[in-house]
């Protein structure tokens, strides 16, 4: 399938893209952004954002929100999303590189935006298809009316991409075994002193969400410690996803690494 992004003005797109926020992410109608505000974004000047559109035979099925910011050269990413029905078929994908050109068009040198630490389907496309990092864990970023977490909290990544440095690792990534045996596994309760570690997340976070709602809060409170100490106080920054099939199950493991 192929995507055609492409910036919003008209008000009837706007609607759309407020209907979408609450398809995509579950949002109430008191969490998606008002059309005032995303107005203010497709103004051509002064500039404050790109709202962008993903559409399928004249269909929107993905959106972006890109808001400008006070840093010089860095553009924030407040909403990028596809369909649930849609995903996992490179939509995502051609909605982000569309989104990322067009900003490096107008000037922008990097983007940065937040992503959930459990959710190995994102990792796996921002660390290792684009190449960017993680740089920051933000617990609770996010405090919303409805229940769009699903009963977890909303911690966050921050994610920074420099835009002309982009590529693509996920074909050079060593296999999952090597990487288990190279580098030391951090759990909580013991850290490893190390330049390089492995953290463990779900494979699947929406199936376990599903299937076992306090198993993903276990997840949440033990990587989150992890997390924490590691992209906080040692300055560290999750940088790869390897993941692979280890005795007929899936795992997913971050490598954290000193920049």
């Amino acid at each position: 399938m192929i995507l055609e992004v492409r910036p919003l003005k008209r008000p009837q797109e706007i609607a759309q893209v407020i209907e979408l926020q609450a398809r995509v992410w579950g949002l109430s109608p008191r969490d998606t952004m008002s059309p005032i505000t995303l107005t203010a974004l497709c103004q051509d000047y002064p500039r404050t954002g790109w709202l962008m559109g993903g559409f399928l035979d004249e269909r929107m099925v993905a959106l972006a929100v890109m808001i400008a910011t006070t840093e010089p050269g860095l553009v924030y990413g407040h909403m990028l999303g596809v369909l649930p029905e849609l995903r996992d078929g490179g939509l995502g994908r051609q909605l982000m590189e569309a989104t990322l050109t067009l900003l490096e068009r107008r000037g922008a040198r990097r983007a940065c935006w937040t992503f959930e630490p459990l959710e190995a389907r994102n990792a796996h496309l921002y660390l290792n298809k684009l190449g960017g990092r993680a740089m920051d864990y933000h617990q609770a970023h996010f405090h919303l009316e409805g229940d769009a977490g699903q009963g977890l909290p909303l911690d966050r990544f921050l994610y920074i991409l420099e835009l002309a440095r982009r590529q693509d690792w996920s074909r050079r990534l060593e296999p999952l075994e090597q990487a288990l045996a190279a580098w030391p596994l951090a759990k909580a309760g013991h850290i490893p002193e190390a330049p390089m570690l492995l953290v463990e997340i779900p494979p699947d976070l929406q199936a376990l969400l599903a299937s076992d709602p306090a198993a993903a809060l276990r997840w949440r409170a033990e990587t989150r410690a992890i997390l924490e100490e590691c992209l906080g106080a040692r300055g560290m920054a999750a940088d790869r996803l390897y993941s692979g099939l280890l005795e007929g199950r899936r795992r997913c493991f971050y490598r954290l690494s000193r920049p």
